[in-house]
Parts: C-alpha cells; structure tokens; sequence
C-alpha cells in the first residue's frame, strides 16, 4: 500500500521538478529528499527513475536546486543498490569534469576579464 502511495507521490514530484518556476522545481525536490530520508525501501523501478530525476536536478540553472539535488545524493546512495550507486558516481565525476574543463576555458578566453 505505502509502496503505491510512495511511486504517486514520487510521480508529481517529477512533474513539479520539470517546471518552468524555480520555486517549484526546489519545493519538488526538497520533496523528494524528505520521502528518501523516510524509512523505506525502492524498487528498481522507482529506484531509476528518482535517480535520473536527481541527476537531471543536478545541472539546474538554480543554485538551490542544485543544492537540494546533492543532499538527495547523499541520501540516495544509502538506498540504492551498488551498481546504482556506481552509476551515480559515474554521472557526477562526468558532469564535474565538464564544469571543470568549462571553467577552464572560460579563464583561458580572450573575452574573459581575468584573463585580460
């Protein structure tokens, strides 16, 4: 029963996390971070598909969201299975370098002001 309830709400917080209001995308995912912080267990099913919401929350364009979107990591790590959490590392390591090699362009370019 709970599990039933559990994917419903999960559901309309995917919903909020992909609208247009950074107010709703945060509420949607500070949503999430308290149902994982419950004490419950996740299917595969579900275990995917709040791991690829939580990653896509990860490159938001609002700080705070991002924010909310890394404490929902760490919680998640402890709930998903190993292979789940590989794939976490994975993803993160990969948008990490992207943001560093990005950084490091944006430095190194004759439009920059630090580097004039």
């Amino acid at each position: 029963m709970y599990l039933i309830t559990l994917r419903y709400l999960v559901g309309s917080y995917f919903v909020q996390s992909k609208h247009y209001d950074s107010d709703n995308r945060y509420m949607a995912t500070r949503d999430i971070l308290d149902e994982l912080n419950k004490d419950i267990t996740l299917d595969p099913s579900l275990e995917r598909r709040i791991c690829e919401a939580v990653l896509k929350l990860m490159v938001d364009s609002n700080l705070d969201v991002q924010s909310e979107a890394v404490k929902c990591l760490t919680v998640l790590c402890a709930k998903v299975q190993e292979k789940k959490v590989s794939e976490i590392f994975d993803n993160v390591s990969e948008l990490l370098s992207l943001y560093n090699s990005f950084a490091y362009t944006q430095t190194r370019s004759p439009f920059c002001s630090s580097a004039q």
